[in-house]
């Protein structure tokens, strides 16, 4: 294969792997049976993680030793592991501690703030909030005749040939190069990234700094997204809103050199943001299991040609770093 190349994914020898949530619905991956360790190895790195979390649920889970089990960053590995089960990491390891914690409250003359230091709480206000969340009642109503509450299992899998999905993407080598952009600090936790981008997208738009930013780099017919400079202690990263510019000067704004990288750079057709939330969601879910590639630690750029993001046909690109064995 080129760099450059456009390799097209077809349903032919894919092996879907699907997982059973606690409602018993189906989330397919699709993995090639055809690459050698790869499926299986998917499928181990993701049993490993979630088997490493059950043993956890009462004391503390390293998410750096998952994400040593997936080699994934932190960044990636949350992304990983919703596309892949249906389920965000956190409310995964929430759902199970107070599914187990319902039976500790039943079983025993346990007081709740012992119960909540067991899976990890610091009050029994946050545990309470936490079980509330779940079940929808306070954990002081667990023994009551007729109260309702949820059980989340952990989750498995079951194996099966089928499906039909397609990514078209490219390996590109690229150079180095330079960007000028505006720039948001925003986390993951609680999926504040999901609010803050969109927001600061629309705030940069009303206010005419994209419009500035957009003139000053001579009208491109591109600009960039870009999440950079993760934080792994406390899940926080940096978005920019930006345009490529070689020039010395910085014009007022942020600045930042791109390191030269091999990329993964996937086709992006549809209205924002559903189709870029989709396609996102197939590289975790189908093509990196598929292709046995590994991402390598890096900035994830998101490439918004300019025009009416509202459009059927509007084309935008997913690039991701990738590490690369030298032959």
């Amino acid at each position: 294969m080129a760099v450059g190349d456009t390799i097209f994914l077809s349903v032919n020898s894919l092996m879907r792997v699907v997982f059973l949530n606690h409602e018993g619905l189906h989330v397919d991956w699709y993995c090639y049976s055809m690459k050698e360790n790869s499926p299986m190895k998917w499928i181990s790195r993701l049993t490993d993680c979630v088997d490493y979390i059950d043993a956890h649920l009462t004391d503390e889970i390293d998410v750096d030793v998952l994400c040593d089990m997936a080699c994934l960053s932190r960044m990636y590995f949350f992304r990983m592991f919703e596309a892949v089960t249906g389920t965000g990491y956190r409310e995964y390891v929430r759902n199970r501690k107070m599914t187990l914690a319902v039976k500790d409250l039943q079983a025993s003359d346990a007081k709740v703030i012992d119960v909540a230091f067991k899976y990890g709480y610091s009050s029994s206000e946050a545990f309470s909030r936490a079980f509330k969340s779940v079940h929808g009642v306070s954990p002081s109503l667990v023994k009551d005749d007729g109260v309702q509450l949820k059980s989340y299992g952990k989750l498995t899998f079951n194996i099966s040939i089928n499906g039909d999905e397609e990514i078209n993407y490219r390996i590109e080598k690229k150079d180095a190069f330079t960007v000028l952009g505006l720039v948001c600090h925003t986390s993951e936790d609680d999926g504040r990234n999901y609010v803050d981008i969109p927001a600061f997208w629309t705030e940069v738009y009303e206010n005419g700094d994209y419009q500035k930013l957009c003139e000053l780099a001579g009208s491109p017919d591109h600009s960039f997204g870009i999440c950079m400079d993760y934080k792994f202690k406390t899940n926080e990263f940096d978005y920019w809103v930006a345009v490529a510019d070689e020039r010395d000067d910085d014009f007022g704004y942020a600045k930042r050199i791109v390191e030269a990288a091999t990329w993964a750079v996937f086709e992006v057709v549809g209205p924002m943001p559903n189709a870029m939330q989709t396609v996102w969601k197939k590289i975790f879910r189908d093509w990196l299991p598929a292709t046995g590639y590994e991402i390598a630690y890096g900035p994830q750029i998101e490439y918004y040609s300019h025009g009416d993001s509202s459009k059927a046909d509007y084309y935008s690109e997913i690039w991701i770093p990738l590490v690369m064995n030298e032959s």
